[in-house]
């Protein structure tokens, strides 16, 4: 399959957008109102012109009115080889939308008077979701389900612990989920997709939804996109994950919210609670475990399973966003379902765009993205990384004149510098990277993130011995991820012979896409599906740590001696890797 590298140009994008143009359709029921009819007009003009200036090659698109799916359309390719156009069934994954779907089959089942939102989940899964901890015991589905549960996002470490009391804050979690999920699946007696087909995909007509790979859709999936523009392929989840497996269309995902506020399978109070804000976020982070100020509250809030937001005529509008990487998703709509929109893109640069398609679908902001800090399309960074990969020298020199307060413009703020940095290590520019991350570790000397940023920079440039450094200084200043790389990075050195690294080499296909092993002087380098690459960094001789992190790799031979498959260990699950003859 030919690649595409560098920046998609321009006139690729509009004509990526225009292919899809076709694949619209309006909701059933009453005409379009003129109002509604205006945003739609709106949005064909907009869309295929924002994804041509944020390079997003596809978008879906629902839109709720009056309690009711108005209408669909699919923009663009869902494959930017074979330009396959987005149609109104094309499913997308939907990352963290995952969320709201399992909060609403909690909420069932306390309806039901089989969960008790406010007891501990031990009640129901009696072996330990973290191990020595009795604050375990604080933990409830409703602390889940707004993100007050003290575990971390993600297993960045071999064993997750709890970074505050239960109930003291919020830290947004897709762990906390997972624990959740372990408690409905308990207490049902059936798996999370089991449970979705009956309480929610099959009432709620999502025909094309799922939280598992279901070989029925395949032929209906999005591919992935970097932000190079590159196909990355297409995952296959095996296992479902209640944070972050869904898989879905526009259409389906705004069915499910029309029949939710609808009053579909909930209690009128059960509802009005899910729609309440049990916590105020802290406006300074989403995910806050290694935050050591006191939050910094406004007037956004987290009810159970949704972000709540007042609107500016006294209403509220409940949202959330997905990101699994190269898929983007964003929702929200008002509680009383006068209004909505739903968008699923398929590329890493998503979230550059979708902005301005919520709020020209609103009618209004759309809420959560001034918390989130996504780059806009035609942020500084953005604009910086197209000079730097266009080849101006003059590029980086003028940003450190920036950062040193030498220019009229103001200095870039941590995370823009941050996400320029993490673009530069995608493209592989390696030294262009690690200069851009040392102007934030200079000149934010007390950031355990900018000193992380800089070790992981050094590290994918070969710089060991530096990227401990950096590691260290951020692991003194409190990161608990960089103590975390640390620890591996300054075992004993595994030294693995080069014919065994190279009887490693090779494709291994896997249901997230496939695995592709290399090897150079330095050693070994996976990249898999849609997650980029990575060193693989010897543990043993079949054994490798992936970029230095608790994900590994385990090369396993058959009984001829030869290696048949691998065995990846990454958030808490194994996910087997055949080896391709």
């Amino acid at each position: 399959m030919t690649r595409r590298s560098g920046l998609a140009p321009l006139a690729l994008v509009v004509s990526l957008a225009a292919a899809g143009r076709a694949a619209a359709r309006t909701g059933p029921g009453a005409p379009a109102s003129p109002a509604l009819s205006a945003r739609i007009a709106r949005l064909e003009a907009e869309v295929p012109r924002l994804m041509a200036a944020g390079e997003v090659p596809g978008v879906s698109i629902a839109l709720i009115e009056d309690g009711r799916v108005a209408w669909t359309h699919g923009f663009g390719v869902a494959n930017a080889d074979n330009r396959d156009p987005v149609r109104e069934n094309t499913v997308f994954e939907g990352a963290s939308l995952s969320k709201p779907v399992v909060a609403y089959i909690a909420l069932r089942l306390t309806d039901e008077g089989r969960l008790d939102l406010d007891a501990p989940l031990t009640r129901y899964v009696p072996d330990p979701f973290v191990a020595g901890d009795p604050r375990l015991e604080q933990i409830t589905a409703r602390r889940v389900l707004d993100h007050t549960s003290g575990l971390p996002n993600g297993r960045t470490a071999d064993a997750i612990r709890i970074h505050f009391a239960p109930g003291e804050r919020f830290s947004y979690s897709g762990e906390g989920y997972i624990y959740l999920q372990a408690a409905l699946e308990r207490i049902t007696g059936e798996p999370l997709q089991t449970l979705a087909e009956g309480m929610v995909f099959g009432p709620m007509g999502m025909t094309n939804s799922a939280f598992v790979w279901q070989e029925r859709l395949d032929s209906l999936m999005a591919y992935g996109h970097a932000e190079t523009g590159e196909v990355t392929g297409r995952r296959r989840f095996p296992v479902a994950s209640a944070a972050s497996s869904l898989e879905t269309t526009a259409g389906d995902y705004a069915r499910f919210i029309a029949a939710v506020l609808g009053g579909a399978g909930l209690r009128d109070e059960t509802r009005s609670e899910m729609m309440r804000a049990q916590v105020r976020t802290d406006s300074t982070c989403s995910v806050c475990v290694e935050q050591r100020t006191a939050p910094r509250t406004g007037a956004d809030g987290w009810g159970l399973g949704w972000g709540v937001a007042p609107t500016a005529e006294g209403g509220t509008v409940l949202w959330h966003w997905g990101d699994n990487g190269v898929m983007k998703a964003y929702v929200a709509v008002r509680a009383d379902g006068r209004r909505g929109v739903v968008i699923l893109t398929n590329g890493a640069n998503g979230h550059a765009i979708t902005p301005d398609i919520a709020a020209a679908a609103l009618g209004a902001p759309a809420p959560g993205f001034a918390w989130l800090r996504y780059d806009h399309y035609d942020s500084p960074g953005r604009l910086l990384l197209r000079r730097i990969v266009a080849g101006d020298a003059a590029a980086l020199p003028d940003l450190a004149a920036r950062q040193r307060g030498e220019r009229p413009e103001p200095a870039l703020e941590e995370t823009d510098i941050n996400s320029l940095g993490y673009r530069l290590l995608a493209r592989k520019r390696f030294p262009d990277a690690v200069r851009v991350l040392r102007m934030n570790a200079e000149r934010l000397p007390a950031s355990a993130n900018a000193h992380d940023s800089y070790g992981e920079a050094l590290l994918a440039a070969g710089d060991t011995a530096a990227a401990v450094a950096s590691y260290r200084r951020a692991a003194e200043l409190g990161g608990e991820n960089a103590a975390a790389v640390l620890a591996r990075l300054t075992r004993p050195v595994v030294r693995v012979a080069p014919g065994i690294l190279d009887a490693y080499t090779g494709r291994y296909d896997t249901p997230m896409g496939p695995l592709t092993v290399t090897r150079d002087a330095d050693g070994l380098e996976g990249t898999l599906g849609t997650e980029g690459s990575a060193r693989l960094i010897a543990i043993s001789e079949t054994r490798f740590s992936v970029g230095g992190n608790s994900n590994t790799v385990d090369f396993v031979r058959g009984a001829d001696g030869r290696v048949t498959h691998a065995i990846i260990r990454a958030g808490g699950q194994e996910i087997r890797a055949t080896r391709v003859p």
